[in-house]
């Protein structure tokens, strides 16, 4: 039985001790979880790889960032997350999908507003899961 999306949420959101407890507990335990693990993780890492190395410094006396749409092709999620520097398309990314970037003075504020229409679709933190039409409306949001 492979790991479902909110169990690995789950997973995600623990300390790094007890996160890597937990992977050795499912090693010897559940096999096939720990590879279903081993799996989502590695997508994630490699998102999360893609965000850091996307940024570039933007003059921050402007107070200006932006707010971002990010599809996780892997484990089907977007975040709707926001950063105080330029978010860049990663190059040749298959597994994270940069969908939308806002500039904008305020973020954080723009960010909790877009995520704040969509709470029913929240799935932890960031991470959304949308339906097609959803994800038009949520898309939207990034034209104002």
């Amino acid at each position: 039985m492979s790991l479902s999306e909110e169990e690995f949420l789950l997973l995600l959101a623990m300390d790094l001790d007890v996160f890597l407890e937990e992977y050795g507990r499912l090693l010897k335990e559940d096999i096939e979880k720990a590879k279903s693990l081993s799996g989502m993780a590695s997508v994630y890492l490699k998102f999360a790889s893609a965000l850091l190395l996307s940024k570039s410094q933007l003059d921050t006396s402007l107070g200006r960032g932006c707010v971002y749409l990010l599809h996780a092709v892997g484990i089907d999620l977007y975040k709707i997350g926001s950063s105080d520097d330029e978010l860049k398309s990663p190059a040749n990314s298959q597994q994270v999908l940069v969908l939308e970037v806002m500039h904008c003075a305020n973020p954080s504020r723009e960010k909790e507003r877009i995520q704040s229409m969509f709470q029913a679709s929240k799935v932890a933190n960031e991470w959304f899961n949308f339906s097609e039409e959803e994800l038009l409306r949520v898309r939207q949001q990034f034209s104002f």
